[in-house]
């Protein structure tokens, strides 16, 4: 069975968004770029997601963005959190944490 992957690109205005979020100078933003997966000959493919991780040299935050790929585009996903964050809980949610 061929696999094919496609690279999904970090738009600059979800960059901007959240280099707007970090509100100290020693938090540095580091961005993967998703992928989806295809597999030839089914209708089966699997979409990963960008992956953000925001650091200081105490803490790393690691979030998750599905951009396009999901019904509602302004959520962010949090390893140990039950619900996804919108921009606004984002921003509090970052605030709080660094």
């Amino acid at each position: 069975m061929k696999v094919e992957f496609k690279k999904l690109e970090i738009s600059n205005e979800i960059r901007q968004k959240i280099e707007s979020l970090t509100f100290r100078k020693d938090i540095k933003i580091t961005y993967y770029n998703g992928y989806i997966t295809k597999f030839e000959k089914s209708n089966i493919e699997s979409i990963n997601p960008h992956k953000i991780i925001l650091s200081n040299p105490l803490k790393n935050l690691l979030i998750m963005h599905y951009a396009d790929y999901i019904q509602n585009d302004d959520l962010y996903f949090i390893d140990g959190e039950s619900e996804p964050l919108t921009m606004s809980k984002l921003r509090d949610y970052i605030k709080d944490y660094f």
